[in-house]
């Protein structure tokens, strides 16, 4: 298998026989496919000001830590290690419900935190921060930055391969997970990194064996038990997938992510009672979420109701400019108002974005090359 071809999913097929579900495709791509690192718990909103930023980091409050390190920088005290703190706190509720202001944040006090002390960890805490923002050629230059400060620390070598990886640089990526995992056996960021990679190429059992390691060492991350989801969906397992998502839901029960996959699942399992319930709580948890909106178009196209889905695809989009899937996303907009041209001109960029060379992208560009009346382009997609 080539570094940039990823393999195709089982459920890809099931969605060929009518207008509405080729339209579909694009959305559970969206849904499935975002990279998302980490969803860990939220602690209570508050905090004293003489509270325990790291003790409050290591049980995974991060409102509560968030809320310190406010007093703190209020008081005066804003130096490197206190933006460092509050930039991790923030990264995991912007990863947690899918907040992309709550992620610029991070990347601010994290490029302060390098103005005013740089350090390996300073550029890994922004790569990581803008890996989910799809800031992908700036998240590179921060990871390499930090290897070159800090060429032992496992860390720094997971985050460049974070960043190789959504650049479709897979053979780097993994080399570089390698490398982490050499330094440190027991990196749960190497290891859930890794295993993603591996669910991507189609390497099952190489996922199986680091997304194991990674739920031992990090039962708490919600990400862990999202990529395992995601595994078994590609293994053909939904039973076991919904399986690993209550275990997501578990751990953190505001995972945005986690109930956008629910959504898909379900959906296809033509379970819709689960698929409503699930994508309500997306919204309630963040309304603004450009995966619950994507999850909730997906019903609403199932409905019918495709001036609805219309609109929750504009928001979603309009949420997420710059991701490497957004482009599918209006791509699947623009195919559901017969717009076929403006569908496979969508495409041809997106097949050139970092991660958009997806199976998903060609079915949908052949789709709309047969609406358009050129089926040997159809063929070849």
């Amino acid at each position: 298998m080539s570094d940039t071809t990823p393999p195709r999913r089982g459920r890809v097929r099931r969605f060929l026989a009518r207008r509405r579900n080729w339209v579909a495709v694009g959305i559970v791509l969206a849904l499935t496919g975002l990279v998302f690192s980490a969803a860990q718990k939220l602690g209570s909103k508050t905090a004293p000001q003489s509270a325990n930023v790291p003790l409050l980091l290591e049980e995974r409050k991060w409102a509560a830590a968030i809320a310190a390190c406010d007093a703190r920088i209020a008081r005066g005290e804003a130096g490197a290690e206190v933006r460092l703190w509050r930039a991790t706190a923030r990264r995991r509720v912007g990863t947690v419900e899918d907040r992309t202001d709550t992620l610029k944040g991070a990347v601010e006090d994290a490029s302060e935190a390098v103005r005013l002390e740089p350090s390996a960890r300073a550029f890994v805490e922004r790569a990581q921060s803008r890996i989910l923002l799809a800031q992908f050629p700036e998240a590179l230059a921060d990871s390499e930055e930090a290897v070159r400060l800090a060429p032992t620390d496992a860390r720094a070598r997971a985050a460049r391969g974070d960043a190789r990886a959504v650049l479709n640089r897979y053979a780097e990526a993994e080399t570089d997970f390698a490398e982490a995992l050499r330094l440190d056996p027991d990196c749960a960021e190497a290891l859930l990194s890794a295993g993603k990679l591996a669910v991507t190429r189609g390497q099952f059992a190489r996922a199986e064996t680091v997304l194991a390691r990674a739920a031992e060492l990090a039962p708490w991350d919600s990400a862990v038990w999202c990529a395992r989801a995601e595994l078994r969906d590609a293994q053909n397992r939904p039973a076991d997938a919904l399986a690993e998502l209550d275990r997501a839901l578990g751990a953190e029960p505001r995972c945005v992510h986690a109930l956008a996959l629910r959504v898909a699942l379900c959906f296809d399992a033509r379970d819709a009672d689960a698929a409503r319930t699930a994508s309500a709580a997306a919204l309630a948890i963040n309304p603004d979420s450009g995966l619950a909106l994507v999850a909730r178009a997906l019903l609403r196209l199932e409905q019918g109701r495709e001036t609805h889905a219309l609109e929750d695809l504009d928001r979603a989009a309009a949420a997420v400019p710059n991701g490497p899937l957004a482009p599918l996303v209006r791509a699947s907009r623009d195919l559901l108002r017969d717009r076929h041209a403006d569908v496979i001109r969508a495409c041809d960029r997106a097949e050139q974005a970092p991660g958009g060379n997806v199976p998903e992208l060609y079915l949908l560009r052949a789709r709309a090359h047969l609406l358009h009346g050129s089926p040997q382009s159809a063929a070849a997609d």
